[in-house]
C-alpha cells in the first residue's frame, strides 16, 4: 500500500535554470567574482581557470562518490588550492549572495500547490529529497510559495552528506519518514538520478518527462508530463 510520495526539488516542484546553472556550473566562478569585486582577493585570468579546474575535479569526485559537498566547502576548498585565505563569515555572506540573485526567478511548477493540497487530504506522507550545496536556498523558496508547510521531511543533500542517487540519502528519507520502500514512490525529472536511484532500493517512481510513454525505461513505473498527473494514478 502507499503511503508517502517524494519529490525532487528542482525541475520537479520548482522551475529556475539560473538556480540549476549556479547548482552544477558556477558557484566557484560568481562567488569569486563577488570576492574579487569587493577587494577581498586579486585574481588572475589563469587563476579562474584553475579554480574552476579543481571545482570540476570536486564535482566530479562527488558525483562518483555519493559523498556531498556544501557550498561552503565547494569555495573555501578552491581558495586554499588558490592560496587564497578568506574568513568564513564572507565566504558565507558570498554564497548567500550568490543564490539570491537567482531567488526572484524561481518559479512554481504549474499544479504543484493544488497537487500538495490533494495529496495531503488523501492521508499521504510528503517529502522531499534533493541534491544541492546549499539547503537554505530551498528552504528560501519553500517559504516564498507556501508549501514548506505539506512536507514531513525535508532531505537536502548538503545537510546529511550523501546524493541521489546512491541509496543511503533515499535510506535516510525512508527511515525519518518511518515507512518501507514499498510504501513509497519517488517524483522526479533526472532519470539517472531520480528514477533509477528510487527504484534500486524498492520504490514506485514516477518520471515526469516530455517523453513519449513507450520510451520510460526499465526504471520508471509511470510517466507524467507534470505533477498534477500524479493524481491519476494513486489511489482514490
Amino acid at each position: 500500500m502507499l503511503k508517502a510520495i517524494i519529490f525532487d526539488f528542482g525541475l520537479t516542484l520548482v522551475h529556475s535554470k539560473r538556480w540549476i546553472e549556479i547548482e552544477v556550473e558556477t558557484i566557484v566562478k560568481e562567488s569569486l567574482n563577488i570576492l574579487k569585486q569587493i577587494g577581498v582577493i586579486n585574481l588572475k585570468k589563469e587563476e579562474f581557470v584553475l579554480a574552476r579546474n579543481f571545482y570540476i575535479g570536486l564535482r566530479n569526485k562527488s558525483r562518483e562518490t555519493g559523498k556531498e559537498i556544501t557550498a561552503f566547502n565547494v569555495v573555501n576548498s578552491v581558495l586554499n588550492h588558490l592560496g587564497k585565505k578568506v574568513e568564513k563569515d564572507i565566504i558565507d555572506n558570498t554564497i548567500e549572495k550568490v543564490y539570491r540573485q537567482c531567488f526572484p526567478a524561481i518559479k512554481l511548477g504549474n499544479g504543484v500547490k493544488e497537487t500538495l493540497d490533494r495529496l495531503t487530504e488523501k492521508g499521504y506522507i510528503l517529502g522531499i529529497i534533493s541534491n544541492a550545496h546549499y539547503s537554505p536556498c530551498i528552504f528560501w523558496v519553500l517559504d516564498k510559495f507556501d508549501i514548506r508547510k505539506y512536507f514531513n521531511e525535508i532531505i537536502v543533500s548538503a545537510d546529511v552528506g550523501e546524493r541521489k542517487p546512491f541509496p543511503k540519502i533515499f535510506n535516510i528519507a525512508l527511515n525519518r519518514l518511518n515507512i518501507k520502500a514499498e510504501e513509497a514512490a519517488f517524483v522526479g525529472d533526472y532519470y539517472p538520478y531520480d528514477i533509477v536511484g528510487a527504484k534500486n532500493i524498492g520504490m514506485q517512481t514516477f518520471w515526469i518527462t516530455s517523453k513519449d510513454k513507450s520510451e520510460k525505461g526499465e526504471h520508471a513505473d509511470f510517466l507524467i508530463s507534470e505533477i498534477g498527473e500524479i493524481l491519476n494514478y494513486i489511489d482514490n
